[in-house]
This record gives structure tokens, C-alpha cells and sequence, in this order.
């Protein structure tokens, strides 16, 4: 029996359910064919539900005597339901009576391609990419309470999967502070800190620095694993326009990048090195409440993960250890440091295997903590912003944005 160690609850279709996830092997590899660990669930008769079993009826056709339905869900997900050696997708068919069809791998690879090839060109109009990168899980039943009860579990299976630790954050709510003179004066304060004898023996090396390109703050991450929770994330974001105006009051929002400082109280003992941010035409509260505004719209869409901090230390990441390559390579460095987004890849971030080496960072605090300073930079927008994909700016590719 699995090992529980944390339990959610979901509502799926007016129900109600218990999760329960399990770890203590390695992070799952995504195989079409099975994964190394598992989501599980149970129904719990948790709240007095008096909703139908039955799933809505504009989500059921029917062809001939069957019953026919369909789950969109991206491919990093579709080893969730398939299960270990293709058993949670038994398990589901023997319990409903359902027939459940999922793409074959080698649509699945075809499919990605094609999405990877249209990543870089999101429609001008919309931000949205131009073609779907979701899969299209087939559900059949002989009946419309078979085909629910399938619909329902494989449902629960993906928002289980989606919700655990086991699937990473795909995109970010970001306010971008790259521009010239950022760029500039951050990458003359790495190759200063990197220049500096025995640099490497206190830990820093160049994987650790973030590219100065998608230098940015983060306000939120987000798990969007479908085309429906990413269309509902653009219109999330562009339906707040009004109110981050009012909240503005019609005054951009001019920010100062100056003054390092880190995450924890041993500077010889470091992870993350962060700018100090500074709001120069309004209180220090304007930034804040963006971010809480951010926050509570996103809640109210349903795209914020149960149990995610809806306190946020605003920051901008400069250093950060978890990139830390083991050759010792540079090339785009993607931060997520504490509320940093970047990407690592959807089941774990860069040097996630590896244990995370620190740096003792005393004599960079001692010449750069009151010394760094990258000047005011008025935000333009806040994007949504999708992890580990760039635009021609060298930015992370923007799905939709909110002026400022």
C-alpha cells in the first residue's frame, strides 16, 4: 500500500473526493507506457451533495448506441491516466464499463512537434497560440451514467495529477523588468562577480545567474496542462484591466531595481540573491496589491493550485542555485527562485536530481548589497508568461498581457 503523505480534496461534478499522493521514489519520467508513481483518490460522502450523477448533457453525444464523450488534457498528463503498466486505465474501464481511447505515442510525438514549431508565433491578435497542444482522451459507455462515472474518474485522475508535485508549473504571471540599460548593467555586475579571483570557490559560477534577458518579477504560478485553462487564464488577465487602472490611478508604475539581498540568515550558506524593488510614484502598497489583485482573480477562475501561498515576497531573482549546472555551461537560465518563474521542465526543475550546492556569498553582499543598482524601469504590462519558451526579445513567450 502506498505511503500517504498528503491528502486534498477535490469536486469534481458536484462530488466530492479525498486525494491522497504518494512519493519516496524518483520524479516521474514521462512514458506513454507507465509512471513510476502514482496519484490516488477515494470518494468521501465529505458534504451533503445533492447534485446529479450525471455529467452535463452538452458534454455527451451519442453515435448509433453509444455514448461518446471527450477529455482534452496536454500529453505530459496522459500517463496519470493511463497508470502503471496501463492499470489505472483498466481500473477505470472494469469499474464503468466505459472504453476509454488515448492517442498513440507516436501522435503524441508528432502532435508536440507541431506545437513546438507554432510556440514561437502566438497569434499578434490574441497572444494565444494558433493550434491546440491538447490530446483527446475518448470515453464510450453503453450508458450516459457509465460514460459519467468514467468521465468523473478520469477527470479526478487528471486534476489529482495536476495537483501534485509530480507535474511542474507551465506558465507565470510576470511583470518583465528587461530592457536596455537592465540588461546592460546586470550582465557588467556578472562578469564583475565572475571575474573575481576565487569566485568559484565560493560557489559562483555562470549557470547560477539569471539571464539578464528575462529579468522579471513573478506574481503567480500556474499549472496550465490544457487549452481550456489557458484560454481561461488570457481572459482571467485581460478582464482585469479595468481594475489595475483604478488601482493605479492613472500613474505608471515606475520601479527602482537597486540594494542585494538574500533568502536566508547564514550569507555563507546562500540560494538566492534578489534585487530589492522600490515603487517610485506611489506607496510601496501599489505593488502589493497588484499581486494580491492578481492572486484573488486568479482564485476566483479556479486556476490556482489548493494549498498554493497566497502571500507573495516580491522580489526579483538575480542568482539563484537551483540552476546550477554540473559542467559548469552557460546558456539561458531560466529563475524561479522562491516566486521567480522560469523552467525546468513539467516534471521537475533543472538539478532537481542533484543535491543543491550553495555559495557563501559575504564578499559579494559586502561590495554589491548597497552598490548594485539597475536604475528605474516603468513596467509596461503584466504578461502571462509561459515557462522554458522565448520570443524574439529573448522574453518568455507571452500568451496574453495587461497593460499598464
Amino acid at each position: 500500500m502506498a505511503h500517504v503523505v498528503e491528502c486534498q480534496l477535490l469536486k469534481v461534478d458536484g462530488h466530492t473526493y479525498r486525494v491522497r499522493t504518494s512519493i519516496g521514489r524518483n520524479p516521474i519520467q514521462h512514458r506513454y507506457e507507465e509512471v513510476e508513481e502514482e496519484v490516488d483518490w477515494q470518494e468521501e460522502q465529505l458534504e451533503d451533495d445533492s447534485a446529479s450523477e450525471l455529467i452535463d448533457e452538452s458534454l455527451i453525444t451519442q453515435e448509433g448506441d453509444v455514448y461518446v464523450t471527450r477529455v482534452y488534457v496536454d500529453s505530459e498528463v496522459l500517463p496519470f491516466v493511463i497508470g502503471k503498466g496501463g492499470g489505472k486505465l483498466k481500473e477505470i474501464e472494469a469499474a464503468t464499463g466505459a472504453s476509454l481511447h488515448i492517442p498513440r505515442l507516436s501522435q503524441q510525438k508528432a502532435a508536440k512537434q507541431q506545437h513546438q514549431h507554432n510556440t514561437a508565433t502566438p497569434d499578434s491578435s490574441t497572444g494565444l497560440l494558433s493550434s491546440s497542444s491538447s490530446e483527446m482522451i475518448t470515453i464510450k459507455a453503453p450508458s450516459k451514467s457509465a460514460l459519467s462515472s468514467a468521465r468523473i474518474r478520469v477527470e479526478l485522475q487528471i486534476k489529482s495529477a495536476i495537483g501534485s508535485r509530480l507535474l511542474d508549473y507551465t506558465h507565470f504571471i510576470s511583470l518583465p523588468l528587461s530592457n536596455e540599460q537592465t540588461t546592460t548593467k546586470l550582465q557588467q555586475f556578472q562578469d564583475q562577480v565572475l571575474a573575481e579571483p576565487g569566485a568559484s570557490g565560493k560557489g559562483l559560477e555562470p549557470s547560477i545567474f539569471v539571464n539578464p534577458k528575462i529579468l522579471h518579477i513573478t506574481l503567480l504560478m500556474l499549472k496550465l496542462y490544457n487549452d481550456e485553462d489557458r484560454h481561461k487564464a488570457v481572459q482571467t488577465l485581460q478582464d482585469m484591466q479595468q481594475q489595475v487602472q483604478t488601482l493605479l490611478a492613472g500613474q505608471p508604475l515606475k520601479l527602482k531595481l537597486a540594494g542585494l539581498d538574500h533568502m536566508t540568515d547564514d550569507p555563507t550558506d546562500m540560494h538566492v540573491l534578489y534585487l530589492k524593488i522600490h515603487d517610485m510614484l506611489g506607496s510601496q502598497q501599489r505593488l502589493q496589491q497588484l499581486c494580491e489583485l492578481v492572486i484573488k482573480r486568479f482564485k476566483e477562475a479556479g486556476l490556482m493550485q489548493q494549498g498554493q501561498f497566497e502571500t507573495v515576497k516580491l522580489h526579483c531573482t538575480i542568482i539563484n542555485t537551483r540552476h546550477r549546472r554540473q559542467h559548469h555551461t552557460r546558456g539561458d537560465s531560466a529563475a524561479m527562485g522562491g516566486r521567480s518563474g522560469g523552467r525546468g521542465g513539467r516534471s521537475g526543475g533543472r538539478g532537481s536530481s542533484a543535491e543543491r550546492i550553495a555559495l557563501d556569498g559575504r564578499s559579494l553582499l559586502q561590495e554589491w548589497q548597497n552598490k548594485l543598482d539597475l536604475g528605474e524601469y516603468v513596467v509596461p504590462a503584466v504578461h502571462l508568461s509561459q515557462r522554458g519558451a522565448y520570443g524574439a526579445d529573448g522574453y518568455y513567450s507571452c500568451l496574453a498581457k495587461c497593460p499598464l
